[in-house]
């Protein structure tokens, strides 16, 4: 298991509940969320796993990594030689959004199909015409 793991997800992202199923899932292991500013003055060599988006700068920094998981789902950012230490394995989120991002696009399709984004114009002039 991990020792130190940090997590580096926008504050007000995890609820309570869900810190607790990230902490259940690794018994033992110290926790640490901190924030973009918090992230720049920690030792990252502290850290064996990380999750979140952690800037490639503050990687590069972190000697001691064995995991790190990505919340997006690309990870080109994070494939430059040398940048994760040694036998450090990353994963990331593929996946993960393609529901979401289906089902915006289906939405978006929808609402130019039925001129919303003009009938939302008209409302804001105070406008109430059929626009077919």
């Amino acid at each position: 298991m991990f020792h130190d793991i940090l997590v580096f997800i926008p504050n007000g992202a995890l609820s309570s509940v869900q810190k607790k199923r990230l902490e259940d899932a690794s018994p033992g292991s110290i926790f640490h969320y901190l924030e973009a500013d918090e992230l720049s003055s920690c030792d990252m060599e502290l850290f064996d796993a990380a999750i979140g988006g952690v800037p490639p700068e503050w990687i590069k920094k972190a000697r001691n990594l064995k995991w790190l998981q990505l919340t997006s789902a690309g990870a080109n950012r994070y494939l430059e030689p040398g940048l994760l230490p040694e036998g450090a394995f990353l994963t990331c989120s593929t996946g993960a959004y393609g529901k979401a991002v289906s089902e915006h696009g289906f939405a978006m399709l929808l609402a130019l199909q039925k001129k919303l984004h003009r009938y939302r114009d008209q409302q804001r002039r105070g406008e109430w015409a059929d626009l077919g």
